[in-house]
């Protein structure tokens, strides 16, 4: 049975000295046609920037440390005081990543305070240690413009150590056949002891328009988890995977001329 991909792998390697870091601003909002911003940047560490488009909420982390190759993911960790924040990452530029979970962490960026972040980019991993605003409202206000609650008990659940899991029973989605690229859809479930998933959300899908999340969703029902060790799983552990959906026509390339 395959190890359970969870999407983010994180890093083993000792991180850096954390570098305190104080915004240069507080959080800046923009509003462009039917898209709106709110922004945070520092000096010498990552930018964060929430965005509600055409009723997505995205979160996008830049300026961080360069990836050394062309990858689809990212590995980062954020944590806020005794949160891990853990989630697949989906790697833009070189120095950017889409966050897979957009909800929990634009919450966290919401509450402020003191948020670390680790990325290993090219060279040793460092570790940002990023104060943040309390309570920002331009957040806020992207947040309910794309309906995001601001408060979710979610957020308090343990997070599951995927790396420590296995499929018994692996999730088989049905393709959309009229997908025209690679997709990709982020569901956040809670776990049980005999390894079934429950309560699980659309966390993210990308491209946005093809169902990708409702298919992902039904085949989380039927999947199941056990430990690599064979232990029993936790329960009420928040588990945070992305399955991704192969474009079936793109694989098989054009049709041949008759």
């Amino acid at each position: 049975m395959k190890a359970l991909a969870m999407g983010l792998s994180l890093f083993a390697a000792l991180a850096g000295p954390a570098w305190a870091q104080s915004p240069t601003s507080d959080w800046e909002r923009s509003d462009v046609a039917d898209d709106v911003t709110a922004t945070i940047r520092f000096a010498d560490a990552p930018t964060f920037s929430v965005t509600c488009s055409s009723g997505q909420l995205m979160v996008l982390v830049s300026s961080l440390p360069k990836a050394g190759q062309a990858a689809r993911t990212r590995s980062i960790v954020i944590r806020q005081a005794e949160r891990t924040l853990s989630m697949p990452w989906i790697a833009g530029a070189s120095d950017e990543a889409l966050a897979g979970a957009p909800r929990p962490l634009a919450r966290a960026l919401r509450r402020g305070g003191r948020l670390t972040v680790q990325s290993p980019g090219d060279a040793d991993a460092i570790e940002y240690a990023l104060d943040l605003p309390a309570r920002s409202e331009a957040v806020t206000h992207v947040m309910e413009r794309c309906g995001a609650p601001l408060e979710d008990p979610r957020d308090d659940l343990p997070p599951l150590d995927n790396a420590a899991m296995r499929w018994t029973r692996e999730p088989e989605p049905s393709y959309p056949d009229r997908l025209t690229q690679n997709g990709l859809a982020v569901v956040s479930c809670i776990t049980t002891r005999n390894g079934h998933l429950r309560d699980c959300v659309v966390e993210a899908e990308f491209p946005t328009g093809f169902e990708l999340g409702r298919a992902a969703l039904q085949a989380y029902r039927v999947a199941n988890i056990g430990r690599r060790n064979g232990g029993e799983v936790a329960d009420g552990q928040l588990m945070t995977a992305a399955l991704r959906m192969p474009c079936q026509r793109c694989l098989q390339g054009p049709a041949a001329p008759r």
